[in-house]
């Protein structure tokens, strides 16, 4: 049946406050989690407000106190587990602050600083700094905001992954095995003189031990399906190696099935070792090793950054660095 006649009304903060026998600025403490609202009272004006179907007006609640009460994730790709990983921590994390996460999957072709000019928040978190251009390194955004990645800036919030420790152990082992051919497969071509912790280490500890590098590519631009039969084309044409770290777990996960698919045992005929920390690796029938990142300690010191900029604007550069930590499971079990 299609009904014609007016939509209801969307409520606001008087009809609840109405209801509730409370001055609407308990209605708005109790729903941003502000003030001083007794527990009873704000439950009961939650209890309300979801019985209403109440959604903020953002645009409302900026005008009239400045902040809106969100704050934006700008992100890589969603279909990569890393950032889908790093999304979710840190979305739970900015509810527990009293924010509510708007996540806003950045693209090349769109540089961070529209993003950041464009977005109705208190702040930004973002999440690598492929992500960040030329405008938002000079200043040229108003909102405060926090740099998640492994590189180092100077001159902004940041939150530094370390990930060399974790690496140069895992090569390390690797290379102890015995394992002659240690190959790193990559989702990109990488420019000899990256500094990328991943390959920088790599090729270090494989140059300091003796061994020839070998580079693999697993392309990002194609399915994971065309992954798998271009891996096992070059399996095929070159023999495997007797050991692969593959620079996130992603590519780790279409490296096992192409060496499944050929008939390769991991790790009696391949050691193999991914990088992210995606916690489903470990249900395979041999369980994959991983670098872990550790997305609760990311999560609270970007939210707690973010805020204090947030209160503070004219503060000191933040910066923390959160280490990395080598997973080890049978598949680098020799």
């Amino acid at each position: 049946m299609q009904i014609t006649g007016p939509r209801p009304k969307p409520a606001t903060l008087e009809d609840i406050a109405k209801i509730a026998g409370v001055h609407r600025r308990t209605v708005r403490d109790a729903l941003q989690g502000t003030g001083r609202v007794a527990p009873a009272t704000r439950e009961n004006v939650r209890r309300i407000a979801r019985e209403l179907q109440y959604v903020p007006n953002l645009v409302a609640r900026a005008l009239a106190t400045g902040k809106t009460g969100r704050v934006s994730v700008l992100c890589g790709s969603l279909s990569e587990p890393f950032n889908v990983n790093a999304v979710q921590h840190l979305a739970d994390f900015l509810n527990q602050h009293g924010y509510e996460a708007m996540i806003i999957q950045g693209h090349p072709n769109k540089p961070t600083s529209q993003s950041l000019r464009s977005s109705l928040s208190d702040g930004i978190i973002i999440v690598g700094n492929q992500l960040v251009d030329e405008g938002a390194l000079t200043g040229d955004t108003i909102l405060p905001w926090v740099l998640i990645d492994a590189g180092r800036p100077a001159t902004m919030d940041h939150i530094t992954l370390d990930l060399s420790h974790a690496v140069s152990e895992t090569i390390r082992l690797m290379i102890a095995s015995g394992r002659q051919r240690i190959a790193y497969i990559n989702k990109h071509t990488m420019d000899p003189n990256s500094r990328e912790v991943r390959y920088r280490n790599y090729i270090d500890l494989m140059h300091a031990s003796g061994l020839e590098t070998e580079m693999i590519i697993a392309s990002e631009v194609l399915t994971a399906q065309e992954r798998i039969d271009e891996l096992k084309e070059y399996f095929q044409q070159r023999g495997v190696p007797g050991a692969i770290f593959c620079h996130n777990d992603e590519i780790a996960v279409v490296t096992y099935r192409a060496l499944r698919d050929l008939g390769y045992e991991v790790p009696g005929d391949v050691l193999l070792c991914g990088c992210d920390g995606v916690e489903y690796i470990n249900y395979f029938d041999t369980p994959l090793s991983t670098i872990a990142i550790p997305w609760e300690e990311v999560g609270e010191m970007a939210c707690q950054f973010l805020k204090q900029r947030i209160e503070a604007p004219e503060m000191p550069v933040q910066e923390h660095t959160v280490i990395g930590k080598l997973v080890a499971r049978k598949s680098l079990m020799a």
